[in-house]
């Protein structure tokens, strides 16, 4: 808030927004499985130097939020926020230019997660070379109208290349807003499964994700 003009304050609080409504998706994830964290240090061979049964909290770390045991179905999931595919970011390296080659661009996604637990750690811009693939990647907007990186175009393009890199088992896409009858009908013939008006569609999500997981 302390930004000097109104554009900048008002971003500033949609970004914000947008980590809470993230965070917020990723609790009803943990309430749809009957989810109970496990301890990090009782896991054998488990090279995270995190302590306790916490949440890691942190982008692009490629660290797991949690190890999570479902009370529902007695899985264990590895769970990921905002894990990096590419490192994106390097802007002036050669393998950034690489991958804007190849229209590999957009490869933060909001979670992924891993039936199991993984052990072993994951450096940043590596999670391509983890080979095993996801049981279900979340991507979470609060809408799709008001930016560049919330607009159709991008979300579509966004999904598909999580699609293409990650080929999680199962894709799915979460507004915080309502969405257009026919950007539905594309993102759902993609094979994305879509729930908008998130708040008034809690036991609906908790359903959803519990089927997928």
């Amino acid at each position: 808030m302390a930004l000097p003009d109104e554009k900048g304050r008002i971003q500033s609080i949609e970004v914000r927004l947008s980590h809470i409504v993230e965070l917020w998706v990723f609790t009803k994830l943990i309430e749809a499985i009957d989810g109970e964290t496990l301890d990090r240090w009782v896991i054998e061979g488990l090279t995270i130097n995190s302590p306790g049964n916490n949440w890691w909290i942190e982008f692009m770390r490629n660290e797991p939020i949690a190890f999570i045991k479902s009370r529902r179905n007695n899985e264990k999931y590895t769970i990921y926020y905002q894990p990096s595919i590419y490192p994106h970011v390097l802007q002036f390296s050669e393998e950034y230019h690489e991958l804007r080659r190849r229209g590999i661009r957009n490869v933060v996604p909001d979670f992924v997660v891993f039936k199991g637990i993984i052990k072993e750690r994951i450096g940043w811009g590596e999670l391509h070379n983890l080979n095993r693939l996801p049981q279900l990647v979340i991507e979470v907007k609060t809408g799709l109208e008001r930016t560049q990186w919330a607009s159709p175009e991008y979300v579509i393009k966004q999904l598909d290349q999580y699609r293409h890199l990650l080929k999680p088992k199962h894709l799915m896409l979460t507004v915080l807003t309502k969405i257009n009858d026919g950007l539905r009908r594309k993102l759902e013939n993609m094979g994305i499964v879509i729930i908008d008006d998130l708040l008034n569609k809690q036991g609906e999500l908790g359903e959803l994700i519990h089927n997928l997981l």
